[in-house]
């Protein structure tokens, strides 16, 4: 893997605690959970496909099907426990639900390839595996998790991803340490030795597998004490790491190209691109931009990108080389997709001898992903109805060099926005909220709060406006910041 990971031969891992005095692992059916899991839809990336078993679409997981859950600590002979379960009785289609503070490393592994194994069987009973909000999943538990899933080729190839987490679940990396009174003993050393290169493999194998990508074993290498861990908890940061995050809130409710302008498609698709799980370099991060369509102004509604097109699909190309696909449903639901530099779009031209590559282009191709409103959160920095105020760079994740910055930095406007286009300020969130003043574009207002809704708009920013605190939809201001993440 480079000599990023040469530090991992110098890692002892071992999650050495008082485990004897907790509950070991309890495996046991649980048709009470089929509620719980019926309605949970993806926040980022795709529904599965209907051409895959009826039983493992997400929507509509938990009909059909019988309900898992491993609850406790993950000792020896329960992935043979587990694997007797899935694959005998009625139904035949099993989703498994994990919540477990760990256990042993070694039983975490074998229930990941047994699982990894089931799925990439001719005939797998395996639906999917959930962590669910409020519960968790950590050490041996979220290694077990990670490997279930079947690799894939760096295109994406070989199915879709089968491991949610809703959002507030807690999936926990880390690396635990050699107590030192057992330090000058050979025979246990060796024997931690042996569990090291075990656990450095099977996340090897993940990224390898193009499970998950090379950040998320160093993240992990970060925690060495039992009660450190790196944490996902179901929002944009999880699906970077290659995971689903899925809710039944309104974070999963389609958006709308209401309103929505060229400019806001281009600070959308460049936010997916940074966020979703494809390669980038450096470059990406600090260079990436997307150039102006020729003849329509970059506040132009893009139902007239899709008007002149003549296509309700179109392929955006950035400068780096990274590509977004966009499409649109009759009803005017969105969908996105990204692709990483190399991916060349199957853009419909008119000339047949023309070569180049346009930054917009028509295509017959649909994007997979549908845009939701939990992605137009994440992109104007709303979370939990809450504005961001601590950042990360984004390019972080890409920088090898010593002096990166791991602390948190503060919107660098100070949450000072610009308006795109005259914008009516309103009494509430909601459009029919009364207007209490018109803005002008090119005015400059103060964001004091964020909401964020189900309809047509989805974002909403609170401005200072000379009519008091009003009410105005995110897609009308600029100076997205689309290199940052919410500072976990």
């Amino acid at each position: 893997m480079g000599q990023r990971y040469c530090k991992f031969c110098f890692v002892l891992i071992c999650f050495l605690t008082s485990l004897a005095s907790v509950q070991a692992a309890d495996i046991r059916l649980t048709p009470e959970l089929a509620t719980r899991l019926a309605p949970l839809k993806p926040i980022f990336g795709p529904p599965l496909p209907s051409d895959y078993v009826s039983s493992s679409s997400l929507e509509g997981a938990g009909t059909g099907q019988a309900i898992i859950t491993i609850d406790g600590i993950i000792e020896k002979g329960d992935a043979a426990k587990l694997e007797n379960m899935l694959t005998s009785g009625e139904p035949y289609y099993k989703a498994l639900v994990f919540n477990s503070i760990g256990g042993s490393f070694l039983e975490g592994i074998r229930i990941g390839e047994m699982l990894q194994n089931n799925l990439s069987s001719q005939d797998p009973s395996l639906a999917g595996v959930y962590v669910l909000k409020g519960q968790q999943c950590l050490s041996a538990c979220a290694l077990a998790f990670s490997m279930a899933s079947i690799p894939k080729t760096p295109n994406g190839d070989y199915g879709p991803d089968t491991r949610y987490v809703e959002y507030g679940a807690k999936l926990g990396f880390h690396m635990g340490v050699l107590p030192e009174n057992l330090l000058a003993q050979k025979a246990q050393v060796q024997e931690i030795m042996n569990l090291t290169y075990d656990v450095v493999a099977a996340y090897t194998k993940l990224i390898k597998g193009n499970l998950n990508p090379e950040i998320l074993l160093e993240e992990a290498l970060k925690h060495r004490t039992a009660d450190s861990f790196f944490y996902l908890s179901g929002g944009v940061r999880t699906y970077n790491m290659g995971f689903t995050p899925v809710t039944a809130s309104i974070l999963a409710e389609p958006a709308y190209d209401y309103a929505m302008s060229l400019a806001n498609i281009s600070d959308i698709c460049q936010s997916f691109i940074v966020a979703a799980p494809i390669r980038k370099t450096l470059v990406t991060y600090g260079y990436m931009y997307v150039g102006d369509f020729i003849g329509l102004d970059q506040n132009a509604p893009i139902s007239d990108l899709f008007k002149q097109l003549n296509s309700d699909n179109f392929a955006l190309t950035t400068d780096t080389g990274e590509m977004c696909y966009v499409s649109r449903y009759k009803d005017r639901q969105l969908l996105i997709e990204a692709r990483e530099s190399g991916h060349r779009a199957n853009c419909i031209s008119s000339n047949a001898n023309d070569t180049r590559l346009p930054t917009w282009c028509a295509t017959s191709y649909q994007a997979k992903s549908r845009l939701t409103v939990g992605m137009l959160s994440d992109v104007y920095k709303c979370v939990d109805n809450q504005l961001v105020t601590q950042f990360i760079y984004w390019g972080n994740d890409a920088d090898v060099s010593s002096d990166v910055s791991s602390a948190p930095a503060q919107d660098s406007n100070g949450w000072k926005r610009t308006i795109s286009r005259e914008v009516n300020a309103r009494s509430e969130p909601s459009l029919d909220g009364a207007i209490k003043t018109k803005l002008q574009q090119g005015s400059e207002v103060q964001v004091i709060g964020c909401r964020i809704t189900g309809g047509s708009q989805g974002v909403w920013y609170q401005v200072n406006s000379r009519s008091g605190p009003a009410w105005i939809s995110a897609r009308f201001v600029r100076e997205i910041p689309i290199f940052m993440r919410p500072f976990q």
